[in-house]
């Protein structure tokens, strides 16, 4: 049959290009046209083909967002009628299910948005509280991290940026956009390749007593205590700070001095019965997000400052936040006592073939194997780097197996799945007879076996249940 405009795939323009061309010599080969050699004016037309073939990929692109147009003319009078942006909004939100669609027109949506941002001084409130809404809903859509990557990074923008999102009255939690797509274009510039202390117009430290608004304060430590303050929100900046406060941190200028002081900073909250919960779930939070993006070996001399969470009862947690990002903290110091490595004796599951099935072969030849090791059989028993500290990890997340939220239960099996692939074959062993013990309880709890499954599925999936 003959293709139609929904056969057409909108994606790759080349394809579209190539797919006319097919279905061209298709029609000239089947006797009607005389094939190529037999129409000399096919080469002839080939060049008109493909720009029309072009120009129709265009418009099947833009129909994938049929507001594509709407949107950038609301978006280019947004200054003067701050009213489109809750146009925007609704328009953009509809996009949640494939946000991939969006993908196309992420540059010409964002680049004038960052332009506004960037003049943010000459804005009005409401006029700054648009540019932000929209753009916190379309990292909302299609994720933050997709959306930083348009945000200008340029050096110059560093402290305009700070000094704007110092600006920003904390406790007004109407206009917390503002801060938290602030907080996103710091993230990016907090990680250019120079050094801060270059970029610092004032070259000062921090003296106690003086906050983030305070211009003699190093910019640096500015930077620091804007995010401290950030964590004790309870809304989406205190992701974003904790996510700010990681980048910052784990540069290699900071690993010895700032990041040392944070750490200390951070367990004085934890341990202080005087903190308010909003600051000790952003605290966890920053600390899970550190030892995720920090490198292992600048990160190993920095666990004896917080190894103390791995001590303490993490049901006695009070709020389920606080209770994950314990699970995720102890994973992650897990993962940064071992070495990276590949477990030698995992489950492999071989190259089935059907093919090779239909010619014949043995059934035997494509079975499933156990990957031996390279040092011959000493890798899988020596278990000299790890650590006893390992024994606290496994055993906060096993407890975490049973805990009544769900996204606590999934947390610690894809950390018990992560830690046991590091470890040798027998100590491996030990942890997947630990979780089969969920199921051996005379009246077992539903969030037990429910837990329990959660991690056979991920040991199952990264071959670490033997046959």
């Amino acid at each position: 049959r003959n293709p139609t405009s929904s056969d057409l795939s909108p994606v790759h323009e080349g394809g579209r290009i190539q797919f006319r061309k097919m279905e061209s010599e298709i029609n000239r080969g089947d006797g009607t046209g005389g094939g190529e050699l037999g129409n000399p004016s096919a080469a002839a037309g080939e060049d008109t083909l493909s720009e029309t073939a072009g120009s129709e990929v265009s418009q099947t692109f833009t129909s994938f967002v049929a507001e594509a147009s709407q949107i950038k003319e609301l978006i280019s009078s947004l200054t003067s009628v701050e009213q489109n942006a809750r146009r925007v909004c609704v328009i953009i939100d509809k996009y949640q299910e494939q946000p991939q669609l969006l993908d196309p027109h992420l540059e010409s949506m964002i680049q004038p948005l960052v332009e506004h941002l960037r003049d943010g001084a000459s804005l009005t409130s409401p006029q700054l509280f648009s540019v932000c809404s929209i753009l916190y809903i379309i990292a909302k859509v299609r994720g933050f991290k997709t959306v930083i990557k348009f945000f200008p990074h340029n050096v110059s923008d560093l402290e305009p940026c700070l000094a704007l999102l110092s600006a920003q009255d904390a406790a007004d939690h109407e206009k917390w956009e503002i801060r938290y797509i602030l907080l996103l274009w710091l993230a990016i510039l907090v990680i250019i390749p120079f050094s801060l202390d270059t970029v610092d117009s004032s070259n000062k430290a921090a003296a106690p007593g003086q906050t983030a608004n305070d211009e003699s304060v190093g910019l640096i430590d500015r930077i620091v205590n804007v995010c401290k303050t950030c964590l004790s929100e309870a809304s989406k900046t205190r992701d974003a700070a904790a996510y700010v406060l990681a980048q910052l941190l784990t540069r290699p200028d900071m690993e010895d001095s700032t990041l040392v002081v944070f750490l200390h900073w951070s367990m004085e909250q934890l341990s202080s019965s005087s903190s308010n919960q909003f600051l000790i779930t952003g605290v966890q939070s920053a600390l899970a997000h550190i030892f995720k993006h920090g490198a292992r070996q600048s990160m190993l001399d920095k666990i004896p400052i917080v190894v103390g969470i791995l001590h303490e009862d993490a049901s006695a947690t009070r709020t389920s936040l606080q209770r994950l990002y314990t699970c995720k903290l102890a994973q992650r110091l897990g993962l940064t006592y071992l070495p990276a490595r590949v477990a030698t004796w995992r489950y492999n599951r071989g190259h089935r073939s059907l093919l090779d099935n239909l010619r014949g072969k043995a059934p035997g030849a494509a079975a499933a194997t156990i990957e031996p090791s390279e040092d011959g059989g000493e890798d899988e028993e020596d278990d000299s780097f790890v650590p006893v500290e390992i024994d606290y990890v496994v055993d906060l997340l096993l407890k975490a197996l049973q805990d009544r939220d769900t996204v606590v239960r999934w947390s610690a099996a894809k950390g018990i799945g992560r830690i046991t692939a590091r470890l040798p074959r027998h100590l491996g062993d030990e942890v997947v007879s630990a979780v089969m013990d969920c199921f051996a309880s005379d009246a077992p709890q539903v969030n037990s076996w429910h837990g329990g499954c959660l991690a056979l599925a991920e040991l199952a999936r990264r071959g670490l249940l033997l046959p």
